[in-house]
């Protein structure tokens, strides 16, 4: 890191650097193994089979442009002499400027990233305020801005580049656009949508969140979600993360078995109706007013939704083989692991799976 925000001042720590100078530049772009950070994640879900996170993500990387890659790691800690062994954690890589820069290269790689959390939902009157003496459009600061864990201030919308210089004008012309591109005529929609975020993409993340029935994430309980505004057309791209609940791993069984069955055109999500806008654009059917009024569905994207959910669940990558495989790979490296902390780390059997598979098998046949 660069020590250069001003939360390093009080301690002595801030460094001033002229970014220009070759030094900063150097330590800047430092890197281990081309990642500047990775994220490990004990078990917390307490998955029996151990690699439901893996699994889940593999399903992204193999089949989406922009997605993180995860694998299974032994941790030990070190603080000589002493020792420590954590068994196996969730390794996954970190999602941030050099993960976007791995995707995209030149300008395309100065877009705005976006770390999304609870409650992301992309509505335009839950974000957006009018300035009182200007009629200015403004985001609500708990909505929008760069988080200050000193300060403690996180907002829903953290932003994760280009935070010296932020305008959110790419999210601004994203929430604006799913708020009014259902008034303009029906023949006008599909081109407004398509200049603000990029189809296939989010055709491909929303097929594959729900095939692993993910009930965290933007759609479900909106939550959970990366976006990244490509730095030229500024279209923005959905990014997954955090798969702990998924797979059949949920926090109670009635979700799990909720998540498996449900319909993928379905427009609740777990905790009732949703009302994220892009997905009544490109997803949802029935009428559900005032919703399926004002975001007018696009039948050519849910066509296109409707063919991906079929080609990647009959694909053997999703198959309980395929789980089988990676659960038996990983347990002949791992299951012999010790560790010295309380730990869930198990090895045991695939068992969610296969009931998450049937579930979805079953909801397939009428689909």
């Amino acid at each position: 890191y660069v020590w250069d925000d001003e939360q390093y001042q009080p301690f002595g720590l801030k460094q001033n650097w002229n970014e220009s100078d070759s030094a900063y530049q150097t330590r800047k772009e430092r890197s281990l193994a081309s990642m500047r950070s990775i994220e490990f994640k004990w078990n917390r879900s307490n998955d029996p089979s151990m690699v439901n996170q893996v699994y889940a993500s593999r399903q992204f990387t193999q089949a989406l442009s922009i997605a993180p890659h995860a694998t299974l790691g032994q941790i030990t800690l070190r603080a000589n002499p002493l020792r420590y062994e954590l068994g196996v954690y969730t390794i996954h890589e970190a999602i941030d400027e050099i993960f976007i820069n791995r995707h995209f290269s030149g300008q395309a790689s100065k877009g705005d990233l976006y770390k999304a959390l609870y409650p992301v939902d992309l509505r335009y009157d839950r974000m957006v305020y009018r300035d009182g003496p200007t009629n200015q459009e403004r985001f609500h600061t708990h909505m929008v801005g760069v988080e200050d864990t000193w300060n403690y201030y996180h907002p829903v919308y953290d932003l994760k580049t280009n935070k010296k210089n932020a305008t959110h004008v790419s999210l601004m012309n994203l929430i604006r656009t799913l708020k009014f591109a259902g008034g303009f005529p029906f023949s006008e929609q599909l081109d407004l949508l398509k200049a603000v975020i990029d189809i296939p993409s989010f055709v491909q993340y929303a097929a594959i969140s729900h095939l692993i029935g993910h009930p965290d994430d933007m759609r479900n309980n909106t939550n959970n979600t990366y976006i990244y505004f490509h730095g030229e057309t500024q279209k923005a791209y959905f990014i997954p993360y955090d798969f702990d609940w998924s797979l059949g791993i949920t926090w109670n069984e009635g979700l799990t078995v909720d998540t498996g069955s449900r319909h993928p055109l379905s427009p609740f999500g777990t905790y009732g109706l949703i009302e994220n806008p892009i997905y009544w654009y490109t997803i949802f059917q029935g009428n559900h007013a005032p919703f399926s009024q004002i975001y007018p569905l696009q039948p050519s994207i849910q066509l296109a939704y409707r063919q991906r959910i079929k080609a990647l669940f009959e694909h053997a990558r999703f198959s309980v083989d395929r789980y089988q495989l990676m659960f038996e790979t990983y347990k002949q490296h791992y299951q012999d692991v010790y560790s010295s902390l309380d730990t869930n780390t198990s090895f045991t059997h695939i068992e969610a799976f296969r009931y998450h598979y049937q579930l979805v098998a079953q909801t397939m046949v009428t689909f």
